[in-house]
């Protein structure tokens, strides 16, 4: 686990959705295999008489049984049920369960857990805003003109330059020079 000063990313940690266990649970299926990144495999078994999931694991060379217990709400508007998990430290309902140090907890058992949006500054939010205009839209058979004309997928490359520049000329104009403020 992180160091005691260290914020804990949550975004980049494995974890379970009750989304995906959604299917389990209202479905004939009672055991599988849940699949977790970072080479994370957790075999689990839905019990709806006791309402438990029992999730089976190894984590370095020990093998663990973890019993995590699920509940049934109405939603807030009166229509259809949620699910979801009691977290197995803080006894809290939780939608996702991370996976840290061999155990599944919510994020309300780690004390400096943050989400990206929780733990970036103003100036990292751009620069992680444009990440994702820094590869452009290519598709292996995309053609931008068709019989000297212009198609709509040329028209999304366009407007990609445009926006990419765009937010480059914002970059200029205002965070680069209250980063040189800041390093004087």
């Amino acid at each position: 686990m992180a160091e005691m000063n260290e914020i804990i990313k949550l975004d980049k940690l494995p974890y379970l959705d009750m989304r995906s266990f959604k299917m389990v649970i209202t479905g004939a299926h009672r055991e599988g295999i849940a699949n977790l990144p970072g080479k994370v495999q957790l075999f689990f078994e839905w019990s709806p008489e006791t309402w438990l999931v029992t999730f089976r694991y190894s984590h370095g060379k020990r093998f663990r049984k973890l019993g995590v217990a699920v509940r049934k709400a109405d939603t807030n508007l009166g229509v259809g049920v949620m699910y979801w998990f009691v977290c197995p430290v803080t006894d809290r309902l939780c939608r996702k369960l991370f996976f840290v140090d061999g155990l599944l907890m919510s994020r309300f058992a780690m004390k400096k857990a943050r989400y990206p949006c929780q733990y970036l500054t103003a100036i990292d939010k751009v620069y992680h805003r444009n990440e994702k205009y820094q590869e452009p839209p290519y598709k292996r058979y995309g053609k931008p003109y068709y019989r000297g004309k212009l198609t709509p997928y040329g028209k999304r490359l366009i407007r990609y330059d445009e926006r990419w520049e765009a937010s480059m000329e914002v970059m200029d104009e205002m965070y680069i020079p209250k980063l040189l403020k800041m390093q004087r």
